[in-house]
């Protein structure tokens, strides 16, 4: 999950009403980020950018940040558990899908490589050796000849 993401959860799970109740002015840009082990501008502002978004805070230009409205609670306690387990999870298959594919290109492009190789082989056992330029040539007929 994108920080920006993690960051938006965590105001909205945890610290939208109960460190800030509606009407409260949240921290700056700046503070928030620091708050969050010194993310980048950015990602503080695209967390509070979310959550205005979802109609949860209200951004006054020049004046500050605040909470317009609290995410609901009751029996959301276990769907808000249930939506990190979500994400967490979403994130460890993006996570594996990206291992393996990164596995995959690596044995793709070993398997290219051995056959680059193996050929090049073949071509210089040939008696006589055959020239580079007439392999194009040689593949067409015995494409040809497949057929």
């Amino acid at each position: 999950m994108p920080k920006y993401r993690e960051i938006a959860a965590d105001l909205r799970d945890r610290r939208l009403g109960t460190e800030f109740a509606v009407g409260d002015r949240l921290p700056g840009i700046t503070e928030l980020a620091r708050q969050y082990d010194d993310v980048a501008l950015n990602t503080a502002r695209n967390a509070v950018t979310l959550l205005a978004e979802q109609q949860l805070l209200r951004i006054e230009h020049g004046v500050g940040t605040f909470v317009t409205a609290l995410p609901e609670r009751g029996p959301a306690g276990p769907l808000a558990e249930l939506r990190r387990s979500h994400d967490a999870l979403g994130q460890a298959l993006d996570d594996a899908v990206a291992h393996v594919s990164a596995q995959v290109a690596d044995e793709v492009a070993r398997a290219r490589h051995d056959t680059l190789v193996a050929a090049a082989d073949d071509l210089e056992a040939m008696d006589p050796p055959m020239d580079i330029a007439a392999v194009p040539a040689w593949l067409r007929e015995r494409a040809a000849r497949r057929a």
